[in-house]
């Protein structure tokens, strides 16, 4: 009789513990507020931009309380209005797209809803209701380019973009005039892989004009390229060529052949739109990193640190100062 009294007691602790917990629970979850994010059109695995991304991603649930992110990754352009109304239709009042493809169909989409709070990385869009994040790549690329003609013996070195723009031509300008400013003389051969969102998950195609490239005696690529790239590192690897990574920290991938990384720093523009978000500081208009407000860096050149003598990191790091200082402008 004792034993029955026990358990009966102990099941009515159970029954209470259950009606007092959750509602804590269901409150927290409840009050959190939910921000959907349009991963880069192209899904994941590119080891790139939409890798930056998904760090920032890990930054936000780790260091932002109260936040229920949603995510949507689209593998075409046409899909993306679907991902937008998803998210309007589930009550979501902050809306993120990440890359430039996104532009045109987030200008639509914000003008048809101006009570929904909408955000852009990698594009710019002039409208009341969207913030823009956009980057400095030339002044990466600048430190890029500077890297290549230090290390390059041919006086030859390649440029590889996915496709033409006016952010991979930010990244080919700065390449270009970061290399000329080490050696005035050097080379440098530019490449596109095609003219559509595929140009970025084409790791074939980069192989393929990477090859080219290297075997015209070019033996320094930076490919600005996304998924594309890793076709372009894997060739250096195999033919023991030098070539630089894009978006993301990418050294590791081929350890001595990728010299350094220029990193866009997806992940922290994330981090600033949605604690701006969360700390009522959200407004419309256009966010610049460069350099200076680290949305552009250089990786550590771990497995390449034989490849610079200790005086060219050192000019590195004072012309990175030079440039956020504006001693050094590029055109």
């Amino acid at each position: 009789m004792y034993f029955c009294n026990k358990i009966i007691i102990s099941i009515v602790i159970i029954l209470l513990l259950i009606t007092l917990i959750p509602d804590a629970a269901f409150c927290d979850e409840k009050d959190k507020v939910t921000i959907g994010i349009v991963m880069p059109v192209g899904g994941s695995g590119d080891l790139s931009f939409e890798w930056t991304a998904t760090e920032g991603l890990a930054k936000i649930n780790q260091n932002i309380d109260g936040v229920n992110v949603l995510t949507k990754e689209p593998m075409k352009v046409d899909v993306l209005k679907n991902c937008y109304e998803d998210f309007i239709s589930q009550g979501v009042k902050l809306i993120i797209g990440i890359g430039f493809f996104q532009e045109e169909v987030l200008k639509e989409v914000a003008k048809e809803h101006p009570d929904v709070s909408f955000a852009i990385i990698d594009a710019s869009v002039d409208l009341p209701n969207v913030t823009s994040v956009i980057f400095r790549e030339d002044e990466g690329s600048f430190l890029v380019g500077c890297s290549a003609a230090m290390v390059s013996k041919t006086g030859k070195i390649g440029f590889i973009g996915g496709m033409k723009s006016d952010i991979i031509d930010k990244f080919k300008k700065g390449y270009e005039e970061g290399a000329k400013y080490i050696k005035p003389d050097i080379d440098v051969e530019t490449k596109y892989i095609g003219e559509s969102e595929e140009a970025f998950s084409s790791p074939d195609l980069g192989k393929k004009i990477a090859k080219d490239m290297y075997d015209n005696d070019i033996d320094v690529i930076f490919a600005a390229a996304g998924g594309s790239g890793l076709g372009v590192i894997e060739t250096a690897r195999i033919k023991n060529k030098y070539c630089i990574g894009v978006d993301a920290d990418q050294d590791y991938i081929a350890p001595g052949n990728v010299i350094t990384s220029m990193m866009k720093r997806v992940d922290n523009a994330l981090f600033v739109i949605v604690k701006d978000y969360m700390d009522n500081k959200f407004k419309a208009g256009t966010i610049v990193m460069g350099l200076k407000d680290n949305g552009v860096s250089l990786t550590e050149f771990k497995y390449s640190q034989d490849l610079l003598t200790t005086d060219q990191f050192k000019k590195l790091d004072t012309i990175k100062q030079d440039i956020i200082d504006g001693k050094i402008v590029i055109k």
